[in-house]
């Protein structure tokens, strides 16, 4: 399945790392979900979305 989304142009990609793995190795146009993880949840506590997500995205 990696390999069919190394091959795409664009990628939708959830919150998952295989989304996140498919989108790095498309290296093209990709689309997420902007507004997660959502402010003043425990998720979001010493997140930073730069570091998960590319800047090119």
């Amino acid at each position: 399945d990696l390999a069919i989304l190394s091959m795409s142009e664009h990628v939708i990609i959830t919150t998952g790392s295989f989304g996140w793995w498919g989108a790095w190795l498309a290296n093209g146009t990709t689309i997420y979900y902007s507004d997660w993880p959502r402010n003043n949840s425990t998720l979001s506590k010493g997140f930073v979305k730069e570091d998960y997500f590319m800047p090119h995205w």
